[in-house]
């Protein structure tokens, strides 16, 4: 759980967000993982989002990660689909 406060376009009024993420994720052949998550951004002043989330990690190095993934909108205030991906370091 998250809580942002967040400012308001224009002005100087701010506004309070509450993000939740519920992950879970396993090994699945040598150092490839994968992971699937339930994501929600709920405030009084935007309509709620929500995401089904899907991805794949793979550890290049023992500080190298890299990822590739899919957000799957279920609200109608989140994208459709969000296709990722990155590179994490550990410094």
């Amino acid at each position: 759980t998250q809580i942002d406060i967040l400012r308001n376009d224009g002005s100087t009024d701010y506004y309070g967000q509450i993000i939740n993420s519920l992950t879970c994720s396993t090994a699945l052949v040598g150092k490839l993982s994968g992971y699937a998550e339930i994501w929600t951004a709920l405030s009084y002043k935007n309509d709620p989002k929500a995401t089904l989330d899907f991805g794949l990690t793979y550890m290049l190095t023992p500080n190298v990660q890299l990822d590739a993934g899919l957000n799957v909108g279920v609200t109608a205030a989140a994208d459709d689909l969000n296709p990722f991906i990155g590179v994490s370091q550990r410094w």
